[in-house]
């Protein structure tokens, strides 16, 4: 069985209730080790980020050297990405890189000037890494493409959600019970980022609450710009709910009229295959699994990255159309029902097999 060093960057690695810690307690099923550093386990303060990679660094010297590895792996082509390639060239062990967002968009680089160095990381480590794990046929397609790789070197294996806890699941809290001065609620759930682009659907709501006063938007999650997004909705409190993140989002997708991303990059966009799962319409920009996945018209709506107009005139056709929104959420939750990926047992099998043909690729 598989030996593997994990390099991780996500802090919720670290706590045992924690959904993150769950799935890699789940991955150890198809290993015989999984010894993770987690970057966040460190000191936080942005002026000691080169120590916390020097301190990750010899932890992980320190591991390789007391236990034995077949691999290495890190959760991006970023920094851990940088601290797995040096100890995996240190120690001749393969190198896998992971890659779980849409590193290689327009809209990704334009970010920040943190973003343009994180992609020339990206290409600088990708062209060293023995294989690639990516969590959509995009992101693989780019790859091949512009880094002129073997297929056999890239594989597709987004992460594992278990997705029965929504297509079984049932509503312990009815959204139009909690608000109900809302006669037809948008559910967004997601981390507050500028990446998530929820500016956009504020601008949305703001121009249909003029001709349906009773339309709702509830923005589940947050981060750094909760502040700022709320006071942009001030005019139209009366229509936009703000709520922290839960783990159990089951009951907001059962109870909810429609799903909503509005992001402008997204490696995959679990939250819309849990909607989906759910039985929820959803609409979304043309990110992540949206072409894979969701299928524009069939079993959801999909409009161009950025597109206000687009946005407004797909949940005003959901909002005057019940029965196209009962057609797209039957169409959603079969789609999920006939996904391989759901299966855990088939999952593990994937999710070993990357670590494997990673090594027969040396």
């Amino acid at each position: 069985m598989m030996r593997v060093l994990m390099i991780s960057m996500d802090p919720n690695l670290v706590d045992p209730d924690s959904e993150v810690n769950q799935r890699m307690a789940l991955y150890v099923r198809v290993l015989e080790k999984l010894s993770i550093i987690s970057l966040n386990t460190y000191k936080k303060s942005p002026a000691r980020k080169l120590q916390n990679v020097l301190k990750a660094w010899f932890e992980g010297r320190r591991r390789i050297k007391r236990e034995s590895f077949n691999i290495i792996t890190a959760q991006d082509p970023f920094v851990c990405g940088i601290v797995a390639y040096l100890l995996a060239k240190e120690f001749n062990l393969p190198l896998q890189l992971q890659i779980h967002t849409g590193v290689f968009t327009p809209y990704f680089w334009s970010e920040s000037l943190k973003n343009k160095l994180f992609v020339l990381m990206a290409k600088f480590l990708i062209s060293r890494a023995d294989c690639i794990r990516v969590v959509s046929e995009g992101i693989k397609r780019y790859i091949m493409e512009t880094m002129k790789l073997s297929a056999p070197q890239v594989s597709v294996l987004p992460v594992y959600v278990d997705l029965d806890r929504y297509l079984n699941g049932k509503a312990k809290v009815n959204l139009h019970k909690k608000y109900p001065h809302f006669d037809f609620i948008i559910l967004m759930a997601c981390r507050l980022f500028g990446q998530k682009n929820i500016s956009l659907a504020i601008r949305a709501v703001r121009q249909l609450s003029k001709k349906y006063p009773r339309l709702g938007l509830l923005i589940v999650g947050s981060g750094p710009l909760e502040g700022r997004l709320k006071k942009e909705s001030e005019d139209i409190r009366v229509n936009v709910a703000f709520e922290s993140w839960s783990d159990d989002l089951v009951s907001y997708y059962k109870t909810a009229d429609l799903f909503l991303l509005t992001s402008v990059y997204e490696g995959w966009a679990r939250t819309v295959i849990e909607a989906m799962a759910s039985g929820t319409p959803i609409i979304m920009s043309d990110v992540g699994l949206a072409g894979e996945i969701v299928e524009n018209g069939k079993n959801g709506i999909v409009v161009p990255v950025g597109d206000e107009a687009a946005v407004v005139a797909a949940i005003e056709d959901l909002y005057r159309n019940p029965k196209k929104r009962e057609m797209l959420s039957k169409s959603a939750y079969q789609t999920i029902v006939n996904l391989e990926l759901r299966y855990k047992e088939k999952y593990l099998k994937l999710y070993e097999a990357s670590f494997r043909s990673c090594i027969k690729s040396e």
